[in-house]
């Protein structure tokens, strides 16, 4: 049995991906939700898409926090009438540091998503690492490949004509057979069909 794993971490998000055979379970979890469920492999597309965000609006909104809480922090021991209370300043100051602090370490949801299949993944771009992510992909793909051409390519005189041909268009269109290996296989078949009937 064919297993393979993917445990990744985003900020407060965390997901584990699993081949087991020709399924892949997937379990999703952050503060406010835990999802499990199964996709079958065969089902899954083999269209890359990379979305990547920028961090210049965290920067800027983490670094603005930030200032305000050295200025609040700084404006208090500047201040010699005490208009607020000290505990009321530290506190103001601290809060907008924590503010900016947290902003400033949340990581941008870079993900890569498998898309044009029955069922769609999403995964994190980096976590552990792109080289792992890519391999994990690269292997879903292949799998999902083999599964569909031991299913649909196999030549069998059983089979009628019509279904037949119909799975070799199909695996065709979704560029899983060559032209020179569906002409291949459409000859097999009806090689297999003359020798048997």
């Amino acid at each position: 049995m064919t297993k393979m794993k993917l445990e990744q971490k985003q900020g407060f998000r965390r997901q584990t991906l699993e081949v087991v055979g020709d399924k892949l379970k997937v379990k999703y979890k952050n503060t406010s939700v835990l999802k499990e469920w199964t996709v079958d492999i065969e089902s899954i597309g083999r269209e890359i898409v990379t979305e990547k965000h920028s961090r210049k609006g965290a920067i800027l909104l983490g670094g603005f926090f930030l200032a305000s809480g050295i200025f609040f922090l700084a404006v208090n021991l500047a201040d010699r009438e005490k208009t607020l209370a000290l505990w009321a300043w530290i506190v103001i100051g601290l809060f907008y540091l924590l503010l900016g602090g947290i902003i400033f370490g949340v990581p941008p949801r870079d993900e890569l998503h498998l898309r044009g299949g029955n069922s769609q993944l999403t995964f994190f771009l980096d976590s552990p690492s792109r080289e792992e992510v890519d391999q994990f992909v690269s292997f879903l793909i292949s799998r999902s490949r083999a599964i569909l051409l031991e299913k649909y390519a196999v030549v069998d005189p059983d089979v009628p004509e019509e279904t037949m041909m119909n799975q070799l268009n199909w695996l065709k269109n979704i560029d899983l057979l060559t032209d020179s290996e569906y002409d291949q296989k459409k000859q097999d078949y009806k090689m297999a069909r003359l020798v048997n009937h």
